[in-house]
């Protein structure tokens, strides 16, 4: 019942056209076959074939070529009773990410706000410059981040975090079979299965993608060619950039490529910036 309050109006409906003012409006004779339907699928280890499909809109980046495929973000339109079953599951993931992720990782987090590493970071900058210190920042930009991520990794991760057998169990039910159809300009394609990648539309996607991603923060937190910026008695090493003593951290000897390619993680050099 919280999922289904929680739900946000004026929302494009998924492939069965039902929008959440619907479940809103209705929910007191849906809620007991939903449940029972939910639990059915766990039990059988599958979804509906309906809460498998999407719908796939385009929307194109702002200040971004319209004639290049990668300037369109594609966002999935899902049916909201998939919806309902991803943000029950979010909502349980969401109180224990803090406790996984560590707080130089604040996107997605509960309780964090993306702010205080802007802070952190012009605080850095700041003490570096009244210094007269020598010292760079990289920002990184995942190209196509939530489109990439391999579910043997994500699965791999679920388990070595520790976050249960049934939980895990939901995750790899929502991944099984997902298929999708783009829309263009009111047109819809033939269906086609998805191996990779979480649903831009999905609560609980970004909860996962911010997962996925921790290895690969706490690489650069222990990888000793990589000092940070030290200030006081604290080294800086990562936030919502990276941030380096000197050029001599770029040392071919980081392993921290065999992560990425663990992940399938790939720059987007276009966004990448060196300061």
């Amino acid at each position: 019942m919280f999922a289904i309050k929680n739900l946000q109006n004026g929302k494009a409906p998924g492939p069965d056209g039902f929008c959440s003012e619907f479940y809103k409006e209705f929910h007191g004779l849906i809620l007991e076959p939903l449940r029972d339907m939910f639990n059915h699928s766990f039990l059988n280890d599958q979804l509906p074939q309906t809460l498998r499909d999407a719908n796939v809109s385009l929307i194109l980046k702002k200040g971004k070529c319209p004639e290049s495929c990668s300037s369109y973000r594609p966002i999935s339109l899902l049916n909201v009773d998939r919806k309902l079953l991803s943000k029950i599951l979010a909502t349980r993931l969401e109180d224990t990410l803090p406790l996984i992720v560590k707080g130089d990782q604040t996107g997605f987090i509960k309780g964090r706000k993306s702010c205080n590493n802007v802070r952190r970071l012009l605080n850095v900058i700041q003490a570096y410059q009244r210094s007269a210190m020598d010292g760079l920042v990289l920002s990184l930009d995942a190209e196509k981040a939530f489109d990439r991520v391999e579910w043997s990794y994500l699965f791999f991760a679920l388990t070595k975090f520790g976050l249960g057998d049934n939980f895990i169990k939901w995750v790899n039910i929502l991944y099984d079979d997902p298929q999708a159809a783009v829309l263009t300009n009111g047109l819809r394609s033939n269906s086609f299965s998805i191996h990779r990648g979480t649903r831009q539309g999905c609560p609980l996607s970004p909860l996962l993608f911010a997962l996925a991603m921790e290895p690969l923060a706490e690489a650069i937190r222990v990888t000793p060619a990589i000092q940070g910026l030290l200030i006081g008695d604290v080294h800086h090493k990562i936030s919502c950039m990276l941030m380096m003593s000197g050029y001599s951290s770029l040392a071919p000897r980081l392993q921290l490529h065999l992560l990425l390619i663990l992940l399938n993680c790939s720059v987007n050099s276009q966004a990448t910036r060196l300061t």
